[in-house]
């Protein structure tokens, strides 16, 4: 979050109130989904929305493993041994069985570690990026789109290639 806005994926561009509204429209639509049918008694909902601020929520615990598969299917490797993995050579390929090439970030969850100068953890950041991301530059900015194209896949995408009509 940045001055009340959530920012893009990977802060590609600046924060907008469309696209801050995008995700918290799609916040909103999970969680009906999520306790539709369903009696939460006293605890809380399973998701918040991040506009209207956590002063009203406790949030429970993380019981969601977000390490990925790769690294769990690891076995022979203690919790501590794959979590140092996951840490120093989150983005480095891994040896894997029978020699195949592994990844310590190989999922739609990636993070990132800040330490302090002891080497203490200070802030674990989770991100996941959503294809409605793509869909939001589609509606409000189609350069931007162009762009984001033609840096992941070259330059001689056009934009005739994303769009049919008005269609992305």
């Amino acid at each position: 979050m940045s001055d009340g806005l959530i920012r893009p994926p990977g802060d590609v561009a600046p924060p907008s109130r469309e696209w801050s509204k995008t995700v918290s429209d799609l916040i909103d639509k999970a969680a009906k989904a999520a306790v539709r049918g369903s009696d939460l008694g006293d605890r809380p909902p399973p998701f918040y929305d991040p506009l209207e601020g956590l002063d009203a929520v406790t949030p429970p615990p993380v019981t969601w493993s977000a390490l990925s598969g790769t690294l769990r299917s690891l076995t022979n490797l203690s919790d501590e041994e794959r979590w140092k993995i996951a840490d120093e050579k989150r983005l480095d390929p891994l040896e894997g069985p029978g020699g195949s090439r592994l990844f310590g970030q190989d999922e739609y969850c990636e993070w990132s570690v800040a330490r302090n100068e002891r080497g203490e953890i200070t802030r674990v950041t989770f991100t996941s990026e959503v294809g409605e991301w793509f869909d939001h530059m589609a509606e409000n900015d189609r350069r931007a789109l162009l762009s984001t194209y033609r840096e992941m896949f070259g330059p001689e995408v056009e934009e005739e290639d994303l769009f049919s009509g008005d269609s992305y």
